[in-house]
């Protein structure tokens, strides 16, 4: 049955209430306050900047009915004895399509008995159960005043198609299950956020959402909020996607179950669920990886490095802050299959990527650790020489560039400096104990080549796990 929504024009005629006439007509509202507090799950939590509506200067102005307002209306019209609008039913806010106008009409609705439907919502600016049904939206956005602390989002129930949280928790919001979210904050957090919807945290996001909707990230680790509002806001107002050519929603629940099988150590399902995963969504770098990831950890380097280059050719090719990781990974697989020219091509096109970037990290010096053991395998030793300087320039962390150092110094003669090298590099990693005179490359690492028939499973035959069958 449809409802009857009702126009406002005008605010003439209205009841006007105190803040202590509404808590007596609206005993169980309880604007600002929480009712069900979730622990805190970060030690960096605050609920410190919730907007708090009080005051004796407050004055509300009573709407009954399930109303429309346009919000230019409610922002522009001269507030005569009042300060805010109460509204007893559904509340459909016209033409709120951006969270970003400072001076925004979510600014001077105190409460909401029914459901608020907007285009967009800032939670931000919204104290807890202000809405006492949903917030229904195309989007809703989270934005903390800097990343010091991760705040705490308000008790709202949000019904969005996409919600974006920068240092914010979300654990005291309920969220509608159909809601994709995108978050950057506390990593730990962010990586166990323990609900069933479509999640993607950090710089994940480069991989969903298309180009003119994220920014450029300036390096690794970068924790700037990196969603373009304006352009998100826009696109959805007139029925557009966000989401990157070849990306497709749907393979989110195989994406998911194939991370947790990786992590369990199930390469052949998580290669499966990965494949499947591809299937639906063929333009996803993540599953493209995830099928190379898996086949590396089974030795099947001849495989994997066909799915790192597919890998490699979706990685967004603006993103040089970034390391497109599948140039490196199918630089290795390369180098354990002997195949040195590939795998220094694969490498340099790995070095190249990153050129660009406005600052260097330390995750930039992998790929010349990649690039210098082909050369050193190669027999190209002036070469490998200058790439495992310029990688322990970049990371002098890393063992395995320390243990291939010690190696090119074994093999010119040195053993003084190969003994020192070998000792920085097997320090805090036993697995670099190995001697030169025993091992020649870091291929004792792995598994030895091998060939994998995972291909002649159907993917028809590929279903979610028990488990995620359920979410």
């Amino acid at each position: 049955m449809n409802q009857t929504i009702t126009p406002i024009t005008r605010f003439d005629g209205f009841p006007r209430l105190s803040l202590d006439e509404f808590r007596e007509q609206f005993p169980d509202a309880g604007v600002g306050q929480r009712r069900h507090p979730q622990p805190a799950r970060c030690i960096d939590s605050t609920s410190g900047d919730e907007r708090v509506i009080e005051g004796g200067d407050v004055r509300l102005l009573l709407i009954t009915g399930n109303v429309s307002i346009d919000e230019a209306l409610l922002v522009s019209t001269a507030r005569e004895g009042w300060t805010h609008i109460a509204v007893d039913g559904d509340l459909h806010l016209e033409g709120r399509t951006t969270s970003d106008a400072y001076d925004c009409g979510m600014k001077r609705v105190y409460f909401v008995s029914g459901d608020l439907h907007a285009g967009s919502v800032d939670l931000t600016s919204i104290p807890s159960n202000t809405v006492a049904g949903r917030i229904v939206a195309q989007c809703a956005w989270l934005s903390a005043d800097d990343d010091c602390a991760m705040r705490t989002a308000p008790e709202l129930r949000v019904h969005a198609r996409f919600l974006f949280a920068w240092f914010y928790s979300i654990d005291d919001l309920t969220i509608g299950p159909d809601a994709v979210i995108f978050i950057l904050g506390n990593g730990n957090y962010c990586a166990d956020l323990r609900l069933p919807n479509p999640s993607f945290q950090w710089h994940e996001d480069i991989h969903v959402l298309a180009e003119p909707f994220v920014y450029i990230v300036q390096r690794e680790g970068s924790d700037a909020p990196g969603w373009v509002t304006g352009a998100i806001e826009a696109a959805l107002a007139r029925g557009g996607s966000i989401f990157r050519d070849g990306f497709d929603i749907a393979c989110y629940p195989y994406h998911r179950a194939a991370q947790a099988q990786a992590e369990a150590d199930e390469q052949r399902a998580a290669y499966l669920l990965h494949k499947k995963t591809a299937a639906i969504a063929p333009g996803f770098y993540e599953s493209w990886l995830g099928m190379g990831g898996a086949l590396f950890q089974a030795g099947a380097y001849r495989q994997a490095l066909a799915a790192y280059r597919t890998a490699a050719s979706l990685f967004p090719a603006d993103q040089t802050g970034l390391v497109n990781l599948a140039f490196n990974y199918a630089s290795l697989c390369a180098l354990y299959l002997e195949q040195f020219d590939q795998a220094i091509e694969l490498a340099s096109m790995s070095v190249a990527h990153n050129r660009e970037a406005e600052s260097e990290n330390d995750a930039f010096g992998y790929a010349y650790r990649c690039r210098a053991e082909a050369y050193l395998l190669a027999g190209r030793m002036e070469q490998a020489f200058a790439d495992l300087e310029e990688a322990i320039r970049l990371d002098r962390h890393d063992s395995a560039t320390q243990w291939l150092m010690g190696l090119l110094h074994y093999q010119r003669g040195d053993g003084e400096q190969a003994r020192l090298f070998h000792a920085r590099a097997s320090r805090y990693q036993t697995c670099f104990s190995a001697f030169y005179d025993v091992e020649t490359g870091t291929a004792f690492l792995y598994h030895a080549p091998t060939e994998l028939d995972w291909d002649s499973v159907s993917l028809d035959t590929v279903s979610l796990p028990v488990g995620d069958q359920a979410r």
